[in-house]
């Protein structure tokens, strides 16, 4: 079993919350093969995705965006530049903590049960 303790300090590295994505579609414009995208996309936003590629358009209540629309439209919409996180107390704190963190490109603000830390991204 892992153990979190007080010392650990993974909720808002870039490993934890930032995964890397590999998309294949055979919409993409081929000059856009290979290439990568720094927008922030969260986990919400692939069954809007997944519902777009199928030709289906996701329902109202859903959350999250299409990803296709970074490297479909140009003319999208601008893409989130923040997001907000929450791991709450679901067991008991000693097994993980809860924590709160906001998360902007230069910026990253994270709250747990015992400090507030604010730390800038360079």
């Amino acid at each position: 079993m892992l153990r979190l303790t007080k010392k650990t300090t993974v909720y808002l590295s870039e490993e934890s919350i930032r995964v890397p994505l590999v998309i294949w579609d055979p919409r993409m414009p081929t000059n856009l093969h290979g290439t990568t995208n720094d927008e922030f996309t969260l986990n919400v936003d692939l069954a809007p995705t997944i519902l777009g590629a199928a030709g289906l358009k996701p329902p109202a209540v859903m959350q999250g965006r299409d990803i296709s629309d970074l490297y479909l439209r140009p003319d999208s919409p601008p893409w989130r530049t923040e997001f907000f996180y929450e791991h709450p107390v679901h067991l008991h704190k000693d097994v993980i903590p809860a924590s709160t963190g906001l998360v902007r490109k230069q910026m990253k603000v994270r709250h747990g049960i015992e400090n507030c830390i604010m730390a800038r991204v360079v």
